[in-house]
């Protein structure tokens, strides 16, 4: 019993060393080329793909790209935005009263993940969708608009798919501090349209 228990001791030993070495793997700061490619592995088809790092869907310090689907005669199509920044000033609370505006819903999603949405005005807006995930100091918050949201996201059929959405953010390489390959893999991205000097 206590030589499986000494082997079973050196295992974990073993096993933690691995872990610790490779948190230690080295990192380079996320490139908005480098998020677009791991959007468009979770959500491919995207008629256009471009830096939006000055956009709206997050703060200073974060690095944002702009995927529309669809569209075409006057019509952009629908818009997915997803960035990646520090996860300092991010809330997965749900705001209530008066902070709460125009939302429609809230909802948790774990401990992680928070999703956010105003539903449609028939003929005016077609509701947006907005999700927030908290992964150690980054954050990554993404915004669709264009699809109609006529109810609660979780249970309507999207456009893309909400489990699209979700594993989108919950990706592992958003990160502000990523693995070189995923910075490689963005510099492959075709047609990206970079934001003008």
């Amino acid at each position: 019993m206590r030589g499986r228990l000494a082997v079973l001791a050196a295992a974990v030993l073993v096993l933690s060393g691995c872990q610790l070495g490779d948190s230690e793997e080295e990192t380079e700061p996320i490139t908005a080329r480098a998020v677009a490619a791991v959007a468009l592995e979770h959500l491919p088809g995207a008629t256009s793909v471009g830096d939006a790092t000055d956009g709206p869907t997050m703060e200073k310090g974060a690095v944002s790209v702009s995927l529309r689907y669809g569209g075409g005669e006057g019509d952009d199509g629908d818009l997915v935005q997803v960035g990646v920044g520090p996860a300092t000033g991010i809330s997965l609370e749900c705001p209530e009263g008066e902070a709460a505006g125009a939302l429609s819903g809230c909802a948790p999603v774990d401990d992680s993940t928070t999703i956010l949405w105003e539903t449609e005005e028939p003929e005016e807006d077609p509701g947006v969708l907005l999700v927030r995930h908290v992964n150690d100091d980054s954050a990554v918050v993404l915004l669709l608009a264009g699809p109609a949201i006529d109810g609660d996201p979780r249970t309507i059929d999207l456009k893309p798919a909400y489990e699209d959405l979700l594993a989108l953010v919950r990706d592992d390489r958003l990160r502000l501090q990523t693995s070189p390959q995923t910075v490689e893999d963005g510099e492959k991205v075709k047609n990206f349209a970079d934001l003008p000097e």
